[in-house]
């Protein structure tokens, strides 16, 4: 087949962004495509030269690639890089460069699929002297034969950036289109929308393909025997990889036992909300007004009673497959999202009630307490002030006061630069009057005699020299001098004080919308957050909304100037719902959280804190393979050694752990302490002495030419146990038990962490096993790690549709000497497009921010000031000498952009990155 077939087909993928339309197209195109042609289009099609569990890699740097196009153009390789940075995609630079070259080569010949593969896989062969140049003239052969747009689609197989969007689900439907006539599936063009006659019947095929890719990871394979209707002889096969089943995460052993599907009932006590959108705020004493993402165990929030209280655990989820997802909005309060069966607290006919959110009518009532917080003013009618040098004052603790110190909390400020220990407040120039009010009120109240008056930018400053005042206002209503706040000790203010407060608040910063309510608006979380429950204290309903404007965070509090949206009853605020919504089709990666404020069959097996590897044996031939289905075999002897004497069988397929530990003390290491081995081609046996490990058998997935993975669990266990002969510190089953209630897994994780190791696994007993599926029925239990605000000093540019945007980012740490530390690359959980989620960070965002910060730029690498900040979130920290803090992030992703509340001297420092490191070594 010629590779211009194909390259048409690139092209219709690559305009078009939905999944059925590229699902039709490949399936079209397969139905047309000989036999002997399958397995070289469909691995192109994917953007691979060897199938994915291959251990052949074209590995071809960018450097050699440069080579290859100026020799198959003569264009200047320094050309070639800069046009490179402009554009952003190097196959569409080399598209350019082989249409403008200045004379076409006279003997080149079409290029077949089959050539373009077969000269691909060529290049990992060739080591030794002389090896550059005969790769880049296989690429330059190619590059000289093809027209424009196949030399852009050969560069970007090359380079591994193919993006046209063929993803694994698109491939497997295209497959069940192409050759399963019997699933009765038509894809109507016009509307962009298929029709399915059966869908149990059609998923029966779906799932039929499915299952033939995960026993091979080869879709080339699956589609071959489709065409040949001999797709069920595909089987597991010794010494070809499959992709391990995964479990999702839980924190706590009452999650866990749920997870694991279990006919038992175990109920969670919430205080509130039980599982809520990350962004839904709550009131966090001491922090303000938090998104619950980011609260930690051992925060105190508000509960329905009126009072804070600790929160014992958190739990972070995804939302399930067919799971509802509902947003609702009160009328003073912020939208959020909340998953169906989880209760709100009602007030329905005449009484206070717990109903899940799918059972609300939106006539019926929110539940919110009046806070019982109390505290003490630390004065009573008079503020005494003094300084070191003897001087004192007493101030009048009168109405003008409070209102003084509302206005203060909105247009006031403290300075002491130059020595001036100044105390003013700032007022808009039409304010005049009002101006001279605060004037007047402040020489009298506050004994002021002389105060300043500057006009400057259109607005009045008001000034004057007042060291103790100053002092006393920074201490109680500032944080440092990054903005303002209320000191916990004004719950203690009586009704008629804080009236006066909000007054001034309201003078300073308040405004009023068109339909009559009063607005105030502070970028102060915890100061809109005392503000709203102190008038809720005093019966003045005060909402509270969370904005997001420009990147920037911002509260408003909103005052009804009416009744209307809410009542009082009994200590409590009755609330009228605004909106109750179910979202249609909610995205499955959405996040919800579970917070707790104050007898099941499953089998547990200790997790260890290592790489998931498969054992393979066929007769006497035995394979290593990671969990991302690299071959390790050479890497690991003395396992080899150990399985070859420790495990009967002829064949079989062992899913393991392969865990490292200190020759010295015995016990268990994290896992980058073993890391370094499976790159290692060099010194095998004196790593294998440096950097023993442990292999922990916990699954058998083949044995004896005898498919398991049908079988349930607790077969599969009981075949581990007759096989291996167990040989501490060499091989041994992973030590577990059959649990039954909570209790039991708590103890036996307590033992598992006590043991060096990350946590448990809970499996239930009758599960079949998965390959490359995240299943319910296995949870991993282990802590959540904390996150880590970072400063991005580098970006690079990316390819494909990324071309215009920064796509990868240099994260770093603070050292002891404020210099910042290099501690690995992030490129996962950035968005292309922007949600409704406020916290979202896309390429665009970051881009844009970013390119007025380049300070230099080589190629596609910038180098940036350091300035932007983001929240991440890791699997692990790991020691590295790659990077110049020492360590390394694994499986880094953004949560957030920090740069609208933390500056980059707020970042995360190398000590707390150490600290970090070593209590995830005791857990």
């Amino acid at each position: 087949m010629q590779y211009s077939k194909l390259i048409e087909i690139y092209e219709k993928l690559e305009a078009t962004s939905k999944r059925l339309e590229k699902t039709f197209i490949i399936s079209k195109f397969l139905k047309n495509i000989k036999e002997e042609d399958l397995e070289p289009t469909i691995l192109l099609l994917q953007g691979r030269v060897f199938p994915e569990w291959d251990e052949r890699k074209v590995g071809v740097a960018s450097r050699l690639v440069l080579k290859a196009i100026n020799k198959a153009t003569g264009m200047d390789v320094n050309k070639i890089e800069k046009e490179w940075a402009k554009v952003g995609d190097l196959g569409k630079v080399t598209e350019i460069f082989v249409k403008g070259k200045k004379q076409a080569t006279l003997f080149s010949s079409s290029l077949s699929v089959k050539k373009v593969l077969d000269n691909l896989r060529k290049l990992p062969q060739l080591e030794g002297q002389g090896s550059v140049d005969k790769k880049v003239g296989l690429i330059a052969e190619l590059l000289t034969s093809s027209k424009p747009l196949e030399a852009r689609y050969i560069i970007r197989t090359l380079l591994e950036e193919l993006r046209v969007g063929t993803a694994t689900g698109t491939l497997r439907d295209s497959i069940v289109w192409a050759y399963f006539p019997e699933a009765k599936v038509i894809y109507n063009e016009e509307e962009k929308k298929i029709e399915v006659e059966d869908r149990e019947n059609y998923n029966k095929y779906i799932s039929l393909v499915q299952e033939a890719y995960d026993m091979s990871n080869d879709f080339s394979l699956v589609a071959k025997m489709a065409k040949k209707d001999k797709i069920k002889d595909i089987e597991l096969r010794v010494g070809i990889p499959i992709k391990v089943m995964l479990g999702p995460k839980e924190q706590d052993a009452k999650s866990a036992l749920e997870r694991t599907g279990i006919p038992a009932q175990a109920e969670y006590k919430y205080d509130g909300f039980r599982c809520v959108g990350g962004t839904t705020p709550l009131y966090v004493k001491s922090k303000g007004f938090l998104c619950i993402k980011d609260i930690k165990k051992g925060d105190c929030v508000l509960t329905h009673k009126g009072r804070f209280k600790e929160v014992t655990a958190i739990n972070k989820r995804t939302i399930d497959k067919d799971e509802k997802l509902f947003k609702v909005m009160t009328f003073y309060g912020n939208s959020f999202k909340i998953s169906e069966k989880h209760p709100i607290l009602v007030f329905k006919n005449n009484s206070k009630r717990w109903i899940n959110i799918e059972n609300i009518d939106k006539k019926d009532k929110c539940v919110f307490p009046i806070p019982l917080i109390k505290s003490k003013l630390p004065f009573d009618k008079k503020l005494r002030l003094g300084n070191s040098a003897g001087y004192s004052k007493e101030i009048k603790t009168n109405n003008f006061f409070f209102k003084f110190l509302g206005y203060w909390i909105g247009d006031g400020f403290t300075t002491n630069f130059h020595n001036t220990e100044r105390v003013g407040i700032i007022f808009n120039n039409k304010d005049k009057r009002l101006a001279d009010f605060y004037e007047k009120e402040i020489k009298k109240n506050f004994h002021i005699k002389t105060i300043s008056r500057n006009l400057h930018n259109g607005a009045i400053y008001l000034y004057w020299r007042d060291k103790p005042f100053r002092i006393w206002l920074s201490k109680n209503f500032r944080r440092e001098w990054k903005g303002k706040m209320l000191p916990h000790w004004f719950f203690g203010v009586n009704k008629k004080q804080f009236k006066e407060f909000l007054q001034g608040w309201i003078e300073s910063d308040g405004h009023i919308d068109k339909i009559g309510r009063t607005n105030i608006i502070t970028k102060e979380r915890d100061l809109a957050m005392l503000g709203s429950l102190i008038g809720l204290k005093f019966k003045k309903v005060i909402g509270i909304k969370r904005m997001r404007v420009n990147n920037k965070t911002y509260y408003k509090l909103v005052i009804p100037k009416t009744n209307k949206g809410y009542n009082i009853k009994n200590n409590h605020y009755l609330i009228d719902f605004y909106s109750i919504k179910e979202i249609i089709k909610p995205d499955s990666r959405t996040l919800v959280y579970n917070l707790q404020v104050e007898d099941d069959e499953s089998y547990c097996t200790s997790t260890l804190s290592l790489h998931n590897c498969q054992i393979h044996k066929n007769n006497n031939e035995i394979t290593i393979f990671t969990r991302n289905l690299e071959n390790v075999t050479a890497q690991f002897p003395e396992v080899v050694k150990c399985i070859r004497s420790n495990v009967k069988g002829d064949s079989f397929i062992l899913d393991s752990e392969a865990v490292g530990f200190s020759s010295k003390t015995k016990e268990y290491l994290p896992f980058q302490s073993i890391s370094q081995r499976i790159k290692r081609k060099y010194s095998i046996e004196k790593m294998s002495e440096d950097f023993p490990v442990e292999l922990n058998v916990f699954d058998c997935i083949f044995y004896n030419g005898k498919r398991m993975i049908k079988e349930p669990f607790e077969k599969r266990r009981d075949l581990i146990e007759k096989i291996v002969k167990q040989l501490p510190k060499k091989i041994v089953i992973a030590t577990g038990k059959i649990v039954k209630n909570e209790s039991e897994v708590n103890k036996f994780y307590k033992q598992s962490l006590d043991l060096g190791n990350e946590g448990l696994m809970l499996k239930k007993l009758d599960a079949p096993y998965k390959p490359g599926a995240r299943v319910g029925y296995m949870v991993k239990m282990k802590e959540a790690e904390e996150p880590l605000d970072l400063v991005i000093v580098q970006a690079e540019w990316g390819e494909g549709k990324r071309a215009k945007w920064f796509s990868s980012f240099t994260l770093a740490c603070l050292d002891e000497n404020n210099n910042f530390v290099e501690i690995g690359k992030v490129g996962t959980g950035i968005k292309e497009k922007a949600t409704e989620d406020a916290d979202e960070v896309t390429f665009e965002q970051l881009t844009k921010l970013l390119k007025s910060l380049v300070i230099n730029q080589k190629g596609k690498i910038a180098k940036v000031k350091p300035k932007v900040v983001v929240e991440i979130m890791y699997e692990e920290i790991q020691k590295s000498p790659t990077y110049s803090s020492g360590y390394a992030l694994r499986f880094p992703r953004v949560l957030r952009l920090r740069t609208a509340d933390k500056s980059p001297e707020d970042a995360t420092t190398l000590n707390m990155v150490r600290e970090a490191y070593n209590k995830q070594k005791k857990k």
